[in-house]
C-alpha cells in the first residue's frame, strides 16, 4: 500500500517515515507544503494520505483534503493535528476524514489508525448515515486489500488469475505471486467485480478475462499455464459469460 504524507514538522516527519517503513507500507514521499503534496497526489496515485492540518503553502491541510475529496481520483485520508480548537475541528469533520491522529502519537496508534482507515474505505463503512459524494464505486472495485501479517496488501483485481478454497482459507493466485489468506471464497467474492469473476466450482473462482482455453472433455480451464476444474453445473453459464458462439 502506497502512502503520501504532508507534514511540516521535521522531527515528526522523520518519525513518520521510520514508522511507515517499519510497518511495511510503501512511502511515496513526505512533503511539507500544499503545492508539492497536490502535485505528488496527482502524479503518483497513492492509496492513502496522511495530512497535517497546519502545513506550509497557500492552502492548509483541510483545504488540501477538500480538493482530494471532490476529485474523481479521491483517496482515503487521515488528519494529523496538534490543534485542539473547536473551529478547526468543525471545519475538518465536514470532510468526513477516515480518522484523526493527535500529536504526539505512538507507532501502534499509527498502525491501527491506518488499518482501520483502509478497512472502512474498502468496506464502504462511513461515520455518517449518508454516503460521501466522493465514495468510489465499491460494486466494481479495481483493487482490494488483504491482511498479510501486520500489513495490508493491495491486490489489483485485473491481475488475479483465480482463487482456490482450502478449508477456511483461500489461495489467491495472481500474475506475480499467490497469497494464502484466512477468508472464504464467499468473502473474497464480495470484493471482486461480478462482471469479471465467476465461481466455476465449489472450490474455485476464476477471472474470466484470464481464461485461455476451455477443455470440454475433462471439464477444465487453462489459466496462466495451469488447469482449473469447473463443475458441469456451471458449464452453461460459463459458456454464456465467455461469449461462446458454437
Amino acid at each position: 500500500m502506497k502512502l503520501l504524507v504532508v507534514e511540516d514538522d521535521l522531527l515528526l516527519a522523520s518519525a513518520l517515515e521510520m514508522f511507515i517503513r517499519k510497518l511495511g507500507y510503501e512511502l511515496i514521499e513526505i512533503t511539507d507544503n500544499s503545492e508539492d503534496f497536490l502535485r505528488l497526489w496527482r502524479a503518483t496515485q497513492p492509496d492513502l494520505a496522511l495530512i497535517d492540518i497546519h502545513i506550509r503553502g497557500d492552502l492548509d491541510g483541510i483545504a488540501v483534503a477538500e480538493i482530494i475529496s471532490q476529485s474523481e481520483e479521491s483517496i482515503p485520508f487521515i488528519f494529523i493535528t496538534s490543534l485542539k480548537g473547536q473551529e478547526t475541528f468543525d471545519r475538518a469533520k465536514k470532510l468526513n476524514p477516515f480518522a484523526f491522529i493527535t500529536k504526539p502519537f505512538e507507532e501502534l496508534t499509527l498502525q491501527r489508525t491506518i488499518e482501520l482507515a483502509v478497512y472502512k474505505y474498502v468496506h464502504g463503512i462511513w461515520d455518517t448515515p449518508e454516503p460521501l459524494t466522493w465514495q468510489k464505486d465499491l460494486a466494481d472495485p479495481k483493487s482490494f486489500f488483504i491482511k498479510i501479517g501486520t500489513k495490508l496488501q493491495k491486490i489489483k483485481t485485473e491481475e488475479v488469475d483465480f482463487i482456490r478454497a482450502e478449508g477456511k482459507y483461500s489461495n489467491i493466485f495472481s500474475q506475480a505471486t499467490s497469497y494464502h489468506v484466512k477468508l472464504s471464497l464467499a468473502e473474497i467474492a464480495e470484493k471482486l467485480p461480478a462482471s469479471s469473476f465467476m465461481r466455476v466450482h465449489r472450490s474455485y473462482i476464476v477471472n474470466l478475462e484470464q481464461i485461455e482455453a476451455v477443455n470440454l472433455k475433462n471439464n477444465s480451464l487453462n489459466i496462466a499455464q495451469k488447469e482449473v476444474p469447473y463443475s458441469t453445473s456451471y458449464k452453461e453459464e460459463l459458456l454464456k459469460r465467455l461469449n461462446f458462439l458454437g
